[in-house]
């Protein structure tokens, strides 16, 4: 134990994220870099609710990943089949 009855546990529960290399303790909830940050396609401001976890970006609504080649498009260049988001490119080849 520590000063004020902390526990003073020399850096074992200490994380860095891998996603911006913060550092933070395991009490914290992790890093707050997921809250919030820019579309990885538009550059638009995204919240916690837009992270792709596939990605491990921000997406925002207008913009969608090709299940297929990866890449980004904006929405109203890919199309929803079966709840597969394809590309015009994929779809075509």
């Amino acid at each position: 134990m520590s000063y004020y009855n902390v526990p003073d546990d020399w850096g074992q529960f200490f994380y860095r994220c891998d996603r911006c290399g913060t550092r933070y303790h395991a009490s914290e909830g992790g890093c707050d870099c997921r809250e919030e940050g820019p579309c990885a396609h538009c550059g638009d401001d995204c919240d916690g609710d837009d992270w792709h976890e596939a990605l491990e970006r921000f997406l925002c609504s207008g913009c969608a990943c090709c299940d297929y080649c990866g890449k980004l498009y904006k929405r109203t260049e890919v199309v929803e089949d079966d709840g597969e988001i394809i590309c015009k490119n994929c779809q075509a080849g």
